[in-house]
């Protein structure tokens, strides 16, 4: 499965978040809105399943957290 962020990700991301972070809401929109997404700067969980998070996907999330300008990418999970 690819996952998209887009600009609207982006500017909807909150900095910290696990739940509200572009990764986690690209997520949200792939798998849809009844699944409970969490993604940390190592790894997502989709339900209870916990999973490593692509290196392209984590040092987005740091940038994203550290306030660096981030542009829309795409991953395979």
């Amino acid at each position: 499965m690819v996952i998209n962020i887009t600009e609207e990700h982006i500017a909807k991301g909150v900095r910290g978040d696990c739940g509200r972070c572009p990764v986690a809401l690209a997520m949200k929109a792939a798998f849809g809105p009844a699944v409970r997404i969490r993604v940390s700067v190592f790894d997502y969980e989709v339900h209870s399943i916990t999973r490593e998070l692509p290196e392209k996907a984590r040092r987005f999330i740091h940038n994203f957290d550290q306030g660096t300008e981030v542009q829309p990418f795409s991953f395979e999970i």
